[in-house]
């Protein structure tokens, strides 16, 4: 049974929400908006004419700057980092094999 949100224990308005629902989501809520954000960035970059090895990076680089930025007011699961690398890296790979 999931916990009642409770001002007292996970803070007050927009932070005390996000740390009761990341509690509730076994501290992925957070580490899934980020993954989104990322996403909307590719996809944007996509349709703004980026290749998609240019996209990718940009993505990677979301997510890389977001997740420390969110651990400093809530839980994020920290491996997401490591996927933000890869694609940086993976972006920069395609990049390069591409000229």
């Amino acid at each position: 049974m999931t916990e009642m949100f409770n001002a007292t224990t996970y803070g007050n308005g927009f932070e005390g929400f996000v740390n009761w629902t990341n509690l509730i989501a076994n501290g992925w809520m957070i580490s899934i908006f980020i993954l989104a954000v990322s996403a909307v960035g590719y996809i944007v970059g996509k349709k703004q004419g980026m290749s998609s090895s240019s996209a990718l990076v940009m993505a990677g680089i979301l997510i890389v700057i977001l997740t420390p930025l969110f651990q400093l007011f809530t839980v994020v699961n920290g491996q997401i980092i490591i996927a933000g690398l890869i694609m940086v890296g993976l972006g920069v790979g395609g990049y390069f094999i591409g000229r």
